[in-house]
């Protein structure tokens, strides 16, 4: 995710205790998450409940990614506590494009856990537990009109299966655990 990248930022800290997955806190130099601006192209892309940006956009759709955290121009006014400017990619010329595949399997995990114990091991658990994710990825950009009209498009795609790492504890009646099983 682009966003990781403000945690380089002076200033920046990213809360993340409800929603691993979420970026929505994001606070900057002290401020409440919902008082960062986020711009996509110079427009608003910010959800206004939560906080964060609105919409995600793959790394490869992005051109510049700058965060101001003070002393900003008034074109940046509406945020207090700074802001997360985004430019994406624009076609040019000449036709290019990219493609990439990423995946990860369980098949060359370990379960070798240095210091394992019974009572630390996962019950019933003596291979890493089943995964399967394939990323997909492919931008491409070029002319319509030659100097004039440019064009660009990137699409990510992201299949996921996995095991969950789950022990019911003492006492849950038997339905509820099998249920958690078959996830």
């Amino acid at each position: 995710n682009y966003l990781d990248l403000l945690q380089l930022v002076p200033g920046v800290a990213i809360f993340r205790q409800s929603d691993l997955n979420s970026d929505n806190a994001t606070p900057i130099l002290g401020e409440r998450a919902n008082n960062t601006g986020f711009l996509i192209d110079g427009q608003m892309n910010e959800n206004e409940v939560t906080g964060g940006a609105a919409t995600q956009f793959n790394q490869d759709t992005i051109a510049e990614f700058q965060v101001i955290t003070t002393g900003y121009e008034a074109e940046f006014g509406h945020s207090s506590g700074g802001m997360v400017n985004v430019i994406s990619k624009s076609g040019g010329n000449d036709f290019h494009g990219l493609a990439s595949v990423y995946h990860r399997n369980n098949a060359f995990d370990s379960s070798d856990i240095p210091g394992k114990t019974t009572e630390t091991a996962i019950p019933g658990q003596t291979e890493p537990p089943y995964l399967l994710r394939w990323d997909y990825d492919a931008a491409a950009g070029g002319a319509i009109v030659k100097d004039r009209v440019f064009w660009f498009a990137s699409a990510e795609n992201i299949h996921e299966n996995q095991q969950l790492n789950f022990v019911a504890p003492p006492n849950t009646p038997q339905f509820l655990a099998v249920q958690e099983e078959l996830r």
